[in-house]
């Protein structure tokens, strides 16, 4: 079970992965071209495009396995602080947090992904004022590292899901695991 999650979520990383700059042929990739294009149209089939903002289920195939990283944190989820919330399948929840790259800076684009019986994500994007991180860790690079993500829970089975933060770097996929939950009731 744990093999299909990271696999869900390394699939849509890759996905991520094919969108960021795409138009600049000088930035390096982190998979092979041919699943690159997989991984777009795969996105592209699953709704996960700018703008989107419905959790969606995502296949459990994977073009490679992310490197994993305790860089980003999950603050609230709809005002309310982590752990554990508790919400409904209609609702619409605001996930809010900060992340950064190994490299300290902020990546461009970002997936919340819950990992429970089935993997759902939804994009993002990152650049919300956090002087608070900046100053703490003592990177001014990341005084605009904070996210906040809305997305519908609308299709998402009842369960409970824990919460990651992907993003692509230009060598990797990157899972940022964190201590957030979501235990979705009918």
């Amino acid at each position: 079970m744990k093999t299909k999650s990271i696999c869900a979520a390394t699939f849509v990383a890759a996905s991520l992965l094919a969108g960021c700059k795409a138009d600049n042929a000088t930035s390096p990739a982190a998979v092979t071209p041919e699943p690159q294009a997989v991984a777009a149209d795969a996105a592209s089939d699953a709704g996960l495009l700018p703008g989107s903002n419905v959790l969606t289920a995502l296949p459990a195939d994977s073009v490679s396995t992310p490197d994993t990283t305790n860089t980003c944190s999950l603050d609230a989820i709809s005002g309310n602080a982590p752990p554990a919330v508790t919400a409904k399948p209609d609702q619409e929840l605001t996930f809010s947090g900060w992340t950064s790259t190994k490299e300290v800076t902020v990546p461009e684009k970002i997936l919340i992904v819950l990992t429970g019986a089935q993997t759902y994500g939804v994009q993002g994007t990152a650049g919300v004022a956090r002087n608070d991180v900046a100053q703490t860790l003592q990177a001014p690079a990341l005084a605009t590292s904070g996210f906040n993500v809305t997305a519908s829970l609308t299709g998402v089975a009842p369960g409970d899901y824990k919460i990651s933060v992907l993003y692509a770097s230009p060598q990797n996929l990157v899972a940022c695991a964190t201590s957030g939950e979501i235990k979705v009731s009918p």
